[in-house]
């Protein structure tokens, strides 16, 4: 079930990106972001109101350093997108799993095994082809020190997240993301201009799904954690722009090249080799 679940979560968050680029056609980011900020924090809130245990509040210290570095994280990574090249982001967040795996095989003495190096290697070496497009946008330093920090905040955000189930459960996981990120998004939206794409209800409900669909996935990616080492579970997930990619070569009539295919099928292969 945990290996179903792992795969699925990695179906998931590469559909919700696919659907956020669409949703971002006609709304803002920072309607995207409010939306987000409400729907997680309630139904993430809900879970821990009804299924959470009793735990004392210093259990929730590696919880709530998850939900602190993943908000950061994608908030870094939003700020980079504005002051470098797309591609050359994309491509530095493309490589955080090295991060979780590097520290839970140090910290939580998790088993390595060989194939885990090349199933790493096919997978960021397919994602990093991916991403690398030429461009004629000049790259800001900024930028790519926003970039790296928010792919280590991406890093620690998995590692964090396994060594939580030492103390708590998945309820209380999602409880703390539930109360940071939304107060982490809704700051940031605060602080981004209003835009021409501001008032759209397609727009909306397409958000409204991307998020819902965001939600399952991360449910599936945590579940995983409490059965499988964050050195396999982390890495699969990281390659969820092969899902992207395919889905937005359908939804959003993206070009698919055979070039692309050969990438999607390097990551496809690392994905493979950590199942083996």
């Amino acid at each position: 079930m945990p290996y179903f679940a792992v795969f699925f979560s990695l179906l998931f968050y590469g559909l919700s990106t696919t659907l956020q680029k669409k949703a971002l056609l006609f709304v803002s980011l920072k309607t995207l972001l409010k939306i987000h900020a409400y729907i997680v924090g309630a139904i993430y809130i809900g879970i821990w109101f009804f299924f959470s245990k009793n735990f004392s509040p210093s259990d929730y210290f590696y919880p709530l350093l998850g939900a602190i570095t993943s908000a950061i994280g994608f908030i870094l990574y939003y700020e980079a997108l504005k002051k470098t090249d797309a591609s050359i982001v994309s491509t530095i967040s493309s490589i955080f799993a090295i991060i979780t795996v590097a520290l839970s095989i140090t910290f939580l003495k998790e088993t390595f095994y060989i194939k885990y190096v090349f199933g790493l290697f096919f997978i960021i070496l397919g994602l990093i082809l991916l991403n690398i497009k030429k461009s004629k946008t000049k790259s800001n330093v900024l930028g790519i020190i926003l970039a790296f920090i928010g792919m280590i905040m991406w890093g620690l955000w998995g590692f964090f997240s396994k060594v939580s189930y030492n103390y708590v459960g998945e309820a209380e996981i999602l409880g703390a993301f539930g109360v940071i990120g939304p107060i982490f998004f809704l700051i940031y939206a605060k602080r981004l201009k209003e835009d021409k794409k501001e008032i759209s209800s397609k727009g909306e409900i397409i958000a409204l799904i991307s998020v819902i669909v965001t939600i399952i996935a991360s449910i599936l990616c945590y579940f995983s954690l409490a059965f499988l080492p964050a050195a396999f579970v982390i890495p699969i997930i990281s390659a969820y722009p092969v899902i992207t990619a395919i889905s937005s070569a359908i939804i959003l009539k993206e070009k698919f090249t055979p070039v692309k295919m050969l990438y999607l099928v390097l990551i496809i292969i690392g994905i493979i080799i950590f199942f083996l």
